[in-house]
């Protein structure tokens, strides 16, 4: 009888491995007849293969009876459950389902991946559907996967047959269209070179053969060896390097519009010898074909360069490389060249030399704003409490966790000097604790636990805008944006009376807020307060315009890109004047001719109560109105008002039309405003001869009571 070798020894490192070398513990098992032995001669045979590990953990098996440790099948058992964890079968089809084929995965690996992932599934006697489902679905063919869907009758024969196909087609289309755009050989005239193998591609031509290894075709496409090699001509895995596809294509040469972009090229002279180079930013050296280098004077000695250069026509033939002195704008350089011998091979300047000689300029971001958080335009917020506000305070820091310590110190240094908070030294009655959290990025998160703080501040009320009115304001929208506002509460400044309420203790002491904090109760009322008020000026100046937006791709926006690397440093305008500007616009496009424009100043002027309001405009009204005159009582609820718009206009035909009351003073409103201007137009139309023939006087009917009964169930009444 032949000897079988027993498996290795199992490695205890990569206990996902237990099922696979129990599987061929189980087949030398059988061949050696090993199961025909006395049971514990099968485990002292199973424990010695498996390795010095085996016996500590044979060990710490615990066994119902005495005998149980010499049965085979319960020792097995109990190193299954040692390696072998309690499957979730929840978490294992999620994998299962979010499984799909990778960019340049072979059909036959993601199939075989797909049968790997359900064994844990407990699919049961639909396993195969589900394979099958996921296939069709997984695959990257988007094309395939619509077709195969439309199939009623689909197996997972089927889907693999047809993945097989479609990849195989996809591989030949590949190939095809490679040798078509291969340059043909300058030698033999029409046809092409015949060299040893013919004209014909070894390899790929017999059917009969597997066009992943080369040999006689497998009948099942898993069982091919090259399934999980790697090439050694492409580096991708499938196929074997005499079954390759990918063919060496070297400089191809391609003619460019010299009417199109201006060449990057520039010439140095190299000795006495001038050389264009053509400025590459992707070149890590600076390389010179031979034909050049061939022509330098006085000639160069080449020295040995070591490593190979890639480049997108494959590797290059290196020859060697020297040393070169060139003048350029009246400074000299000194930098290494490599020579390349080729047909295709261009002068090109190195990404570092460029740099150097400043014919290429990095720059990774212009700077258009800082990066330090600014400040609102707003009055500073002041904290108000209530009346039985009792002071709370921590005295002790809450314990960071030792690994924090320098993130929770940088980040309070970096908060200290953006002005955000400050360090505090004085007592204070109010002091919260601190906690860091940590952020995806890595940094940590300073939180401060105002809880204490929000039960005694007096809270704004502000109606924040719900969900369903920001949707009802989105209908009929079809390209939309965001606007991130990152630290957006650190952009409204603290009073100074209400800092000291805002401090905050940790390991490094203790510091207060200067900005309005995240964690306390008010802070999102006043920032969507201010949020309008912050855009109303952006509002305001495209009002003058009839706006249109349309789409344009990012390239196309030269003179918008060039503007915005090097903006204005002037201040901008502040909303009064923006605001005034308006005004004048459209005090100047009032829909009245000269002559009664003329008409209304002059009745102003004559006004003595108007001119009395101008005056206030003018020169400022007072903060109430008490100290305002008699005259000019009636105006100060629209202190508003500007020199451009006080005057009074001749509204009294605001009802010439014949309408109600109630849709004249909708007219009048729109246009002008006086004093008592609803009781003065609801008068006129009273007096209206006209208005009051055409009156309505059809009238709703007045209702009648029913009298109350004088007894119980007197009169019986259904509301329908």
């Amino acid at each position: 009888m032949a000897k079988f070798n027993p498996p290795e020894n199992f490695n205890f490192e990569r206990p996902s491995d237990w099922q696979t070398w129990r599987q061929r513990f189980t087949r030398y098992r059988s061949a050696t007849k090993l199961d025909k032995e006395d049971g514990a001669v099968q485990v002292s045979t199973l424990i010695y293969v498996m390795g010095m590990e085996a016996e500590n953990v044979f060990k710490s098996f615990t066994f119902v009876g005495a005998e149980d440790n010499d049965k085979y099948e319960d020792v097995l058992a109990k190193f299954d459950n040692y390696f072998v964890p309690k499957k979730n079968t929840i978490h294992e089809r999620a994998c299962f389902y979010q499984r799909v084929q990778k960019p340049g995965e072979m059909a036959e690996t993601f199939i075989r991946a797909l049968y790997e992932l359900s064994e844990n599934c407990d699919f049961g006697v639909i396993k195969s559907e589900h394979i099958r489902d996921r296939l069709v679905v997984g695959i990257r063919d988007k094309g395939l996967s619509r077709r195969l869907q439309l199939m009623s009758d689909l197996t997972l024969e089927t889907a693999n047959d047809a993945q097989q196909i479609g990849q195989q087609e996809r591989q030949a289309a590949a190939h095809v269209q490679e040798v078509t755009h291969r340059r043909p050989s300058k030698r033999g005239g029409r046809h092409p070179a015949r060299g040893r193998g013919g004209g014909r591609e070894q390899g790929h031509s017999d059917d009969s053969k597997c066009r992943k290894c080369g040999k006689e075709r497998h009948k099942f496409t898993a069982k091919c060896p090259a399934l999980d090699s790697e090439c050694r001509k492409c580096g991708k895995k499938g196929h074997w390097e005499r079954q390759c596809f990918s063919k060496a294509v070297r400089g191809a040469v391609t003619k460019a519009d010299q009417s199109s972009a201006e060449r990057w090229t520039e010439q140095i002279n190299i000795g006495n010898t001038p050389v264009r180079f053509k400025i590459d930013t992707g070149a890590d050296v600076t390389v010179m074909n031979l034909q050049t280098f061939e022509s330098l004077k006085p000639e160069r000695k080449l020295l040995t360069y070591s490593g190979p250069i890639d480049s997108p026509g494959g590797a290059l033939h290196i020859m060697g490389q020297f040393t070169a002195s060139s003048l350029h704008k009246q400074k000299k350089y000194i930098f290494n060249v490599v020579v390349a011998r080729g047909p295709t091979v261009s002068n090109l300047l190195g990404r570092e030399t460029a740099v150097e000689m400043g014919l290429v300029k990095r720059v990774d971001q212009a700077t258009i704003a800082s990066r330090q958080k600014g400040t609102l335009k707003t009055e500073p917020v002041r904290i108000e409490l209530k009346r039985e506000a009792q002071p709370y305070a921590v005295h002790a820091a809450r314990r960071v966790p030792l690994p924090l310590l320098p993130k929770v110190k940088t980040e309070l240094k970096r908060m200290e000097e953006e002005g955000v908070i400050e360090r505090v030294t004085q007592p204070t009655d109010w002091c919260a604790p601190m906690v860091p959290v940590m952020k995806p990025t890595g940094s940590v998160r300073i939180c401060v636990g105002l809880q204490k703080l929000n039960e005694n501040i007096k809270r704004e009320r502000y109606q924040t805008p719900t969900t369903e009115e920001t949707l009802a304001k989105l209908a009929g929208s079809a390209v939309f944006t965001s606007l991130d506002a990152a630290s957006g509460f650190w952009q409204i400044p603290l009073h100074t009376d209400s800092c000291l309420l805002t401090t905050f203790i940790n390991p490094f002491g203790r510091y207060c807020f200067k900005r309005l904090p995240f964690g306390i109760n008010i802070a999102a009322e006043i920032f969507q307060h201010l949020v309008p008020v912050r855009c109303q000026r952006l509002l305001m100046r495209l009002m003058r315009f009839n706006a249109k937006a349309e789409y344009a791709p990012g390239k196309t926006l030269v003179i918008a890109d060039a503007l915005s690397r090097s903006p204005i440093n002037d201040k901008d305008s502040t909303t009064e004047t923006v605001v005034t500007c308006y005004v004048n616009a459209v005090c100047h496009s009032w829909p009245v001719s000269q002559h009664k424009l003329d008409k209304i100043r002059s009745a102003t002027q004559d006004d003595g109560q108007l001119q009395s309001v101008l005056r206030l405009i003018k020169n400022g009204w007072p903060e109430r109105i008490s100290s305002v005159t008699n005259s000019a009582k009636e105006y100060f609820i629209v202190n508003m008002l500007s020199h451009c718009n006080s005057t009074v206009n001749e509204a009294r035909r605001s009802w010439n039309a014949y309408m109600t009351d109630i849709k004249c003073r909708e007219r009048a409103r729109e246009t002008v405003w006086w004093p008592k201007i609803s009781a003065d137009i609801k008068r006129s139309v009273e007096i209206c001869t006209f208005c009051q023939e055409n009156k309505r006087t059809q009238r709703k009917e007045p209702l009648q009571p029913t009298p109350l009964p004088e007894r119980p169930w007197q009169k019986v009444a259904t509301d329908i």
